[in-house]
C-alpha cells in the first residue's frame, strides 16, 4: 500500500519477512529516506535512513544510516530492563 505526492512518497507493507513503513521526501535538491522494518521469521528489527544532498551538476553527496537488532538481543534488553541484571542472583538458603 503506498502513497506519493510530488514531493513526498510513503508505502506500508504487510508480511512475514516485511512488515515495515518507508518513505521518501525531497526538499529542493536534497532528498531524505527512511525505512523501519519488522521481519517475524528474522526475529529482526531494523532502521534504514538516507540523505542525498546535489553538490554540483555532476556529483551527489549521499549519507547512509543502518541499525538491525536481532530477535535474542531485544529478548535480552526486555530482560534486563525487567530485572536489572542479565542472569539470576543467588539466593541463600535457610
Amino acid at each position: 500500500m503506498g502513497f506519493n505526492a510530488p514531493n513526498f512518497t510513503l508505502n506500508i507493507s504487510f508480511g512475514l519477512n516485511n512488515t515495515g513503513v518507508s518513505g521518501s521526501i525531497k526538499n529542493g535538491t536534497a532528498s531524505n529516506s527512511f525505512g523501519l522494518r519488522a521481519s517475524l521469521a528474522e526475529l529482526k528489527l531494523e532502521f534504514e535512513s538516507a540523505t542525498t544532498a546535489k553538490l554540483s551538476d555532476k556529483s551527489n553527496q549521499t549519507n547512509y544510516l543502518n541499525v538491525s537488532a536481532s530477535g535474542w538481543f531485544i529478548a535480552a534488553a526486555a530482560i534486563f530492563v525487567r530485572t536489572g541484571q542479565w542472569i539470576g542472583s543467588p539466593q541463600p538458603t535457610y
